[in-house]
């Protein structure tokens, strides 16, 4: 043994508990990053938070730095004691809960007012497949704001009076709502509601 370095085998009982405590670390691997991935789609799923999320981010992933370092302290020091098994499944346990499906999101604001008022959202496409409501006409009744983005293929923003970055879209396809900025460069399409309905967010307003 070199001068200065400690034997470690010299302490057996030391090392036992040491060994025990870096091996429960190994179960939250996959927790913590399971909850890390969920928090992050939960939050992004409630709308855009502007400059807040540099705040919140950090946050989000605080679990996670947790967990990877005690996993990793956990990696090493059994590679150091030989003990190959938690090297293994480091890599794996990690993985695990990024690809573990996600249980279902809280339906936002947004969303929750399309399904309350939907005879009303669809009652707005009616008028304006029928031409009563035309491109760059608003209309909603005060439930909300809708405007005809485009009239070939029809495209209807619809937003809610509560709701800022939020909005609702109408279109035959996906595709369609490239040219409506609230979807596309301006925004992002969070997800589809149904065959012809998209929850849109904007980045800024």
């Amino acid at each position: 043994m070199s001068t200065g370095s400690i034997d470690l085998s010299r302490f057996p009982a030391k090392n036992h508990r040491i060994k025990k405590v870096l091996y429960l670390v190994l179960p939250f691997l996959p927790l913590g990053a399971y909850l890390t991935r969920y928090s992050y789609y939960a939050i992004r799923h409630q709308g855009t938070l502007g400059i807040m999320w540099l705040c919140i981010f950090p946050i989000v992933l605080m679990p996670l730095a947790i967990v990877c370092a005690a996993g990793l302290i956990t990696a090493v020091y059994c590679a150091v004691r030989r003990n190959w098994i938690p090297v293994i499944l480091f890599v794996p346990l990690i993985s695990l809960g990024f690809v573990a499906p996600l249980l279902p999101l809280q339906m936002n604001e947004t969303e929750q007012h399309f399904y309350a008022y939907r005879a009303q959202y669809e009652f707005i496409v009616e008028q304006a497949h029928t031409g009563i409501i035309t491109q760059d006409t608003t209309s909603g009744a005060g439930l909300f704001q809708a405007k005809v983005e485009k009239s070939d293929p029809l495209v209807i923003l619809f937003s809610p009076i509560d709701s800022l970055y939020s909005y609702i879209a109408y279109a035959p396809h996906r595709d369609d709502l490239r040219s409506v900025s609230a979807c596309s460069w301006d925004g992002r399409i969070e997800s589809q509601l149904d065959e012809h309905w998209w929850l849109c967010f904007r980045d800024w307003n």
